[in-house]
């Protein structure tokens, strides 16, 4: 093989190109003063790629992509595997079930690869396989984002689920399966039949009753209901759910601080309400 050949197989087995050429050149076989120029020869014929940060590019070999490619995409489908029903999980979960393929740097960069051939789709900040998602219309799509909009932005007094539906310009029964596909991607939690809570705004009330209970030691559903603001049509589901979850402990009429109180509030792993 000559030089650029005998290069681009080194490169092929490496996380990124390094900038020094020295070590790479020895390894090669090649003189360090021609290293630039067989590097540029091999930018120019796609052999090598630029990755991530457009500021910040990292030089890799097309071969060593696909290969990191593959490997993160099939974790990212076990660690989906694992939470089902979710098809979507934050992106620093993927990350942390990636971290043993390559760096940090390198697995961002690899996963807006990813993100660009459309292997993956991103929701709402969450990341999944594209093959694995739900087939929504265009309109199903556009409906979905005003709702998640519409319900995140409500926070703690999320309008009902007819009420919504109405304000979406859809019968319930059109947001039904949308609202399902949203909870079982972590994107919404449902406390009953007609309340779905966007999950910051669960971990907001978390916060507000952890501050609460450690200064007054115990609350009743009136005075949580008081410190979240909300009317009884919202403290009562959240009660419950808070009770479920181990925020807080019911003994009686009162509540006390349960062993997640301070444990910040996700979906990742999973509710049944």
């Amino acid at each position: 093989p000559n030089a650029q050949e005998r290069l681009s197989f080194l490169l092929s087995h490496a996380d990124s190109v390094d900038e020094s050429p020295l070590e790479a050149a020895r390894r090669a076989g090649i003189d360090p003063g021609k290293f630039m120029t067989l590097i540029e020869q091999l930018k120019s014929e796609g052999i090598l790629t630029a990755v991530g940060d457009a500021d910040r590019p990292l030089v890799i070999h097309r071969d060593r992509l696909q290969s990191m490619s593959a490997s993160v995409l099939r974790t990212i489908r076990e660690e989906v595997q694992r939470h089902q029903p979710r098809r979507t999980l934050p992106r620093n979960t993927l990350l942390t079930a990636c971290r043993g393929i390559a760096r940090n740097e390198l697995l961002i960069a690899v996963l807006e690869y990813l993100l660009k051939k459309k292997e993956l789709v991103e929701i709402r900040g969450q990341l999944g396989p594209a093959d694995a998602q739900v087939k929504l219309t265009k309109n199903q799509r556009r409906t979905l984002v005003k709702m998640l909009d519409t319900l995140t932005a409500a926070g703690l007094t999320p309008p009902t689920i007819k009420v919504l539906a109405a304000d979406l310009g859809q019968k319930p029964e059109q947001l039904q399966p949308l609202l399902n596909l949203s909870v079982e991607d972590g994107l919404l939690v449902r406390v009953n039949d007609e309340l779905y809570f966007a999950p910051e705004a669960i971990d907001t009330a978390r916060e507000m009753t952890s501050g609460y209970l450690k200064e007054h030691g115990e609350a009743t559903m009136s005075q949580l209901r008081e410190a979240w603001s909300v009317s009884r049509k919202f403290a009562v589901p959240l009660c419950e759910l808070f009770d479920q979850l181990e925020i807080t402990n019911r003994q009686g009429d009162v509540r006390t601080s349960g062993p997640k109180a301070d444990v910040p509030f996700s979906t990742d792993a999973g509710i049944s309400v």
